[in-house]
């Protein structure tokens, strides 16, 4: 959203002081960055908690179903009327470039995404343990910022705003919210008791494998 920021303003077009904040939109998207390679390098796996296998196929499947609502529901339409010669849109005419960073986002990156980890999901691949936290940590909070910057855009006298648009964006918030209901509970109630009693049961069926002498000593009473 940072890159959004960024990119999207037309700032020859509007009045407005955007660009002086270049710095601290420039400091947010390389922080954000680090922090998802460090994030994504600190979860092991194996050390998490796993899923019932149902909560885990409905998850998958909610997942495909949530990408392929914002490809056939929001994109499609929206795609459709851009390309004609003279759009009616008016998300579109108001920002045309900063729609065309959000569509590249979510239909490059964010939905292919959200529908691998979806169909991984769906049938037991291991490698979605991983990445599972990130897509549904998306689904959870942007859609509720967008349906802020909705309400905001309607207090703001915005031409674009309605309390329609309010009122199906908070809607389409709690639908995505469903996920991270599902799959962050088991990981945010595990506590020291149930790492321990699953190193146990690794270290009885023969999967623990030596460990460098620092891991060891922080293991020790």
């Amino acid at each position: 959203m940072s890159a959004e920021t960024i990119v999207g303003p037309d700032y020859l077009r509007f009045a407005g002081n955007n660009e002086r904040f270049f710095p601290l939109y420039l400091g947010v998207f390389v922080l954000a960055g680090a922090v998802a390679v460090t994030a994504w390098n600190q979860i092991d796996p194996a050390a998490g908690p796993s899923l019932d296998r149902r909560v885990e196929r409905a998850t998958g499947g909610l997942l495909v179903a949530l990408g392929a609502f914002l490809v056939l529901g929001r994109y499609l339409p929206g795609l459709a009327d851009a390309m004609r010669a003279k759009p009616t849109n008016t998300d579109y005419l108001a920002g045309p470039t900063i729609y065309w960073t959000i569509a590249l986002e979510d239909l490059g990156v964010v939905i292919p995404a959200m529908i691998a980890v979806g169909v991984g999901m769906w049938r037991g691949r291991a490698w979605t343990a991983r990445a599972r936290y990130a897509v549904v940590g998306w689904a959870a909070l942007v859609p509720v910022a967008v349906a802020g910057m909705a309400a905001t855009m309607y207090a703001d006298n915005q031409p674009s705003a309605s309390l329609s648009a309010i009122g199906l964006l908070t809607a389409m918030a709690a639908v995505f919210l469903i996920p991270a209901a599902l799959c962050y509970p088991p990981l945010l109630h595990r506590t020291p008791s149930d790492r321990a009693t699953q190193a146990c049961g690794d270290e009885a069926t023969g999967r623990v494998e030596a460990a460098p002498a620092h891991r060891v000593s922080t293991l020790s009473p």
